[in-house]
């Protein structure tokens, strides 16, 4: 699957596996919120509503 392509076992084969790449208790956290599932539907990554790095809210926007 891309999503997890893009982040755990990106995070593995460079070597940081332990640190990022899945969301867990002590890994560092860069997030991103969506309003659906892009496991289902993929253009859901178009619609960021929250982006969270290192577990602080760095912006959040408004619903309209």
């Amino acid at each position: 699957m891309a999503l997890e392509a893009a982040t755990r076992v990106s995070s593995e084969a460079i070597g940081l596996g332990n640190v990022v790449g899945r969301l867990a208790a002590g890994m560092a956290a860069h997030v991103i919120a969506v309003p659906g599932d892009p496991l289902r539907d993929i253009e859901q990554l178009g619609n960021v509503s929250l982006v969270m790095q290192a577990g602080n809210i760095m912006f959040r926007w408004a619903s309209s």
